[in-house]
């Protein structure tokens, strides 16, 4: 069996020249899929560091909430320390007008108190020797029988002084004691007042001044008035009025820890 023969196959120059434009097509492909590959892997590192940069400025703004509310309680903390001071301040100042006042008032107290003490020491001095002439005066007694009268009155004698000087030192100790508790805190109510009749009429007008270290506050009640007391703060230097008071009338000014004043109109 013969085979059969089959034309030879003719390549024509067009087909020849399509064959450089499919492989240029081809190249342009890989080209633009490796470019395309490139963007995509830019976009996922820039997305990558994109989402990291969100939360850093997510985190940045928890922290900067934070730190605003930790000043605004450092600023409230502070405020009440503020005001807790201020008020310590004003306590120490009160304490240390009401202590200069005191010191001022206790000082005629304190110098009556060092006088005493020294007229103590005197007599106590005076009694040990009318002691000692008592001793004497008893030993002589003894030695001159002749004159024993005599001596014995003058025994007497001393023994009266002696007597007398020792009553004396008991008052002056006494005294003494009871004026130790107004050294430490003086009582008399530094005030000074005086009456002022008026022109037409016969009332009177009384001026109360403080002369203490600091402001005081009194009470003014006058007696028979059903009227409750005045009740008044007088600034440190200065003076308070209590008008259409009667000839006669009297009054009481009071202070806390202070000893009463009694006054009458006139």
């Amino acid at each position: 069996m013969n085979e059969a023969t089959h034309p030879p196959t003719l390549h024509t120059e067009e087909e020849g020249r399509h064959e450089p434009r499919h492989f240029g097509a081809q190249a342009a492909f890989v080209i633009l899929a490796i470019a395309c590959l490139a963007v995509a892997a830019m976009f996922v590192k820039r997305s990558s560091s994109l989402t990291a940069a969100r939360a850093q400025v997510v985190q940045a703004n928890a922290t900067l909430a934070q730190s605003r509310a930790d000043l605004d309680s450092a600023k409230t903390a502070a405020s009440g320390l503020q005001s807790q001071l201020d008020a310590a301040k004003a306590q120490l100042s009160d304490t240390k007008s009401r202590l200069d006042a005191a010191v001022s008032q206790s000082s005629a107290a304190q110098s009556r108190l060092t006088k005493l003490e020294a007229d103590q020491s005197g007599l106590k001095a005076q009694v040990a020797s009318a002691n000692a002439q008592s001793a004497q005066l008893q030993e002589q007694l003894n030695k001159a029988g002749e004159s024993s009268a005599a001596l014995s009155k003058q025994l007497e004698e001393a023994k009266g002084q002696t007597a007398d000087l020792q009553s004396r030192l008991a008052s002056a100790n006494a005294e003494v004691a009871s004026l130790r508790p107004v050294a430490v805190k003086a009582r008399v109510l530094p005030v000074v007042a005086s009456f002022e009749k008026s022109f037409w009429g016969g009332k009177y007008t009384m001026r109360v001044a403080n002369q203490g270290a600091s402001a005081l506050k009194v009470n003014i009640a006058v007696s028979g008035d059903t009227a409750p007391p005045v009740s008044a703060t007088i600034g440190q230097g200065q003076s308070y009025e209590v008008k259409d008071l009667k000839a006669g009338a009297s009054l009481v000014v009071s202070g806390e820890g202070y000893d009463n004043m009694y006054l009458t109109v006139k």
